[in-house]
């Protein structure tokens, strides 16, 4: 599981990074949620909710710690 959070981190933080297209400043946002067969679902629409559902909390906690800066 270490490796996996390794590999999200690398791609949250790459996504994080501003770029320059034509002279403009782009900016994105990327939300991921996760979840893993069969720890947290058996069923392959258990595990699709399981994952939207780490992604919305991921999103509210993301909002919440721009809100206390």
């Amino acid at each position: 599981m270490d490796t996996f959070q390794g590999t999200l981190d690398k791609i949250l933080d790459e996504a994080r990074q501003s770029y320059i297209v034509d002279g403009m400043v782009i900016r994105a946002s990327l939300s991921i949620g996760w979840a893993v067969f069969p720890k947290d679902a058996k069923s392959l629409a258990s595990l699709s909710k399981k994952a939207d559902e780490m992604m919305y909390s991921m999103k509210k906690k993301h909002k919440q710690e721009q809100e206390d800066l």
